[in-house]
């Protein structure tokens, strides 16, 4: 069994949270699914790109959640029966997603590109 400490008795000035220790012990303790993760994107000053221009480029790397994008959602179910005379559950799910302009302006996502997200992830 090892311990990932390090123990300097009577040795005040030392800090082992620094250099090849520290780095060995983010990577072996470091779980594969961050809970809260975190980037920076850096533009070249060269390019002249406005504000606005960076917060929508800024925008593309973020997680959009449903409820981002989703104004209601409505579920009726139905019973029917089939050709061999068993009876079926039938589910039918309605989402009102947000209006078009609204999600191009503050998620920078266009209305189709919406549509093949949902029909290539939830549809199957």
């Amino acid at each position: 069994m090892t311990l990932n400490t390090f123990h300097l008795a009577g040795h005040g000035g030392a800090n082992m949270t620094l250099g090849i220790p520290r780095l060995k012990e983010i990577l072996m303790t470091t779980p594969t699914n961050i809970k809260t993760p975190c980037m920076q994107v850096f533009f070249k000053q060269d390019k002249g790109l406005t504000v606005d221009q960076m917060t929508m480029i800024s925008k593309q790397f973020e997680r959009i959640k449903m409820a981002d994008v989703v104004k209601d959602v409505r579920l009726a179910q139905s019973i029917q029966q089939n050709v061999d005379g068993n009876y079926n559950r039938v589910y039918k799910i309605t989402l009102d997603f947000e209006d078009a302009k609204l999600l191009k302006k503050k998620l920078n996502i266009s209305f189709g590109h919406l549509c093949k997200v949902f029909s290539d992830n939830f549809v199957p």
